[in-house]
């Protein structure tokens, strides 16, 4: 089970302050997902989780997706040791692990950052990928649904079709929000501040 679990570590990466990682992308997260799922949610007649939907060629794209998170995992992974301060904690917007395997709470350096995010990308684009399967192949099962009904303490409750369908196509836009916003952070990581080197002052002149 640790061995499953490690790839989804980067939920508990946050900042000194303590604040989540996830949970300060959520915002832009859940733009992105609401300019996803609105054309659907109007659109009654779109076609989402069918064959050939958003779903079916969000799980194509996301297979490709995978093999490109692990490509990077690797290239980051093999970088030469010490390159730019590749492995040194770090300095400015510091990420900690809190109670790492130490026992303590730990202070990521680039590299180690840069891998898990990459790590984490590459295990959720593969349960997307898994996901749209399960959906698409069970998608003309799900259309002969209907409303939803139950009691609770002599009270009548109906979930609409409808409403679930709009719920889990909310969550579902969220999520690959969620994937868009990190892929974006990963490789502004990887294009820049990987590379980022700290300023040394030169030595002064002993004529001055």
């Amino acid at each position: 089970m640790h061995a499953l679990a490690f790839p989804i570590r980067y939920l508990r990466l946050q900042t000194v302050r303590g604040g989540k990682l996830w949970v300060r992308d959520l915002p832009a997260s859940v733009v992105v997902g609401i300019i996803l799922s609105l054309p659907y949610l109007f659109l009654s007649m779109s076609n989402y989780f069918h064959k050939d939907g958003f779903v079916d060629k969000v799980g194509t794209f996301s297979s490709v997706l995978t093999g490109f998170y692990i490509a990077g995992l690797l290239a980051v992974a093999t970088f030469p040791r010490n390159e730019a301060g590749l492995d040194k904690p770090i300095e400015v917007g510091k990420i900690v692990l809190p109670r790492g395997d130490n026992g303590e709470d730990e202070y990521l350096t680039r590299r180690e950052y840069v891998c898990a995010m990459f790590g984490y990308l590459a295990f959720i684009s593969l349960l997307i990928t898994v996901a749209s399967i399960v959906l698409v192949t069970t998608s003309e099962s799900l259309d002969s649904i209907h409303d939803l009904t139950f009691s609770i303490r002599g009270r009548d409750f109906v979930i609409l079709k409808s409403h679930t369908r709009d719920t889990m196509l909310s969550i579902s836009g969220i999520i690959i929000g969620h994937v868009f916003i990190t892929t974006v952070r990963s490789l502004y990581y990887l294009i820049d501040r990987i590379y980022a080197v700290v300023p040394t002052p030169l030595p002064r002149d002993e004529a001055d």
